[in-house]
């Protein structure tokens, strides 16, 4: 019931009781998968390992698999490097949301 939602591009990604909310961009080349852009909206809304798991019912280690590929993918060093990373190449977008 308060599972949350990332999917498609431009949909608003709204984390109970976080903030700022995370919009997924289009992807450039479709380099990321769903999954990985899941997680690293995720983490950039504050969320450890085992609060994304638990959102999804994914297992710890297939959160960890999914962050471990898209730091590949982005060639980041590290979380906060991804982050910023996809938020460079407009795969990620922090922003407030209004709620009517």
């Amino acid at each position: 019931a308060d599972r949350m939602t990332y999917g498609t591009p431009d949909r608003v990604v709204t984390p109970a009781g976080k903030a700022p909310s995370v919009v997924c961009r289009p992807f450039l080349g479709g380099v990321l998968f769903e999954d990985e852009m899941f997680v690293l909206a995720h983490i950039a809304a504050g969320y450890t390992d085992e609060e994304i798991a638990e959102a999804t019912v994914w297992s710890i280690g297939r959160v960890r698999w999914e962050i471990r590929s898209a730091l590949a993918k982005l060639g980041a060093r590290n979380r906060p490097h991804a982050v910023a990373r996809a938020l460079a190449l407009d795969y990620l977008d922090l922003r407030a949301q209004s709620s009517s």
